[in-house]
């Protein structure tokens, strides 16, 4: 049933595309093959419109950075309000059988390989699936042991996910800046991740920078 739900979430979104990064509150992008990536907050309420979205699950409080794609640690956020709101979100888009990708962040309502892994196995509808991002699962303390973390990602995740977007990460002083594939500290190590999903069938898309 698990494998059945993540093949119907992902047959939608089966056309490899460049996907230009943006920060918070940037204009809403038209990905062909995937639809609009919107950079709004979630947690603040559903993205407009009906046509398929990729869009991240959120956060809560103040963050300064996020429109440079930098966000810090919360509380608020990870916390069991943030959980909550989110879980509620996630189930609402999920209930509307919107075409929808959830995209995770460390930073965000939906930050690691577990949480991750619950939403692609029990909330994951028809319509609804995870566009896996791998570099943006990253904390800065989880640099220093890359190649285990990479992994377990591709053993976990990858199955479990509808698509994949290759990303990277630079240091941004005490967190991690979201950059384009290959222009940052996991360059050499997401060849795991690549391979898994080519064994599987699932798309494999690449960050850019916009412009």
């Amino acid at each position: 049933m698990r494998r059945k739900r993540a093949q119907a979430a992902r047959a939608t979104f089966t056309r490899m595309a460049d996907i230009p990064l943006a920060g918070a509150g940037a204009p809403n992008i038209a990905v062909p093959g995937l639809g609009v990536v919107w950079h709004g907050n979630l947690l603040d309420g559903p993205p407009p419109g009906d046509q398929p979205v990729v869009c991240w699950s959120g956060w809560a409080g103040d963050q300064p950075r996020a429109m440079d794609r930098v966000w810090s640690a919360s509380f608020e956020t990870w916390g069991p309000a943030g959980i909550a709101s989110r879980d509620e979100a996630i189930g609402e888009l999920a209930a509307s059988r919107r075409e929808v990708l959830i995209r995770p962040h460390a930073r965000h309502a939906l930050s690691d390989t577990p949480g991750v892994a619950t939403v692609a196995r029990d909330q994951g509808g028809s319509r609804l699936g995870v566009l896996l991002e791998p570099a943006a699962l990253f904390t800065p303390e989880m640099l220093r042991d890359a190649d285990e973390h990479i992994e377990r990602m591709a053993q976990l995740l990858v199955p479990l996910a509808a698509a994949i977007l290759l990303s990277d990460v630079s240091s941004a002083d005490d967190e991690l800046r979201l950059v384009a594939a290959g222009e940052g500290e996991l360059r050499d190590a997401l060849g795991p991740i690549q391979s898994s999903a080519e064994q599987v069938g699932i798309p494999i898309h690449r960050a850019v920078e916009a412009g």
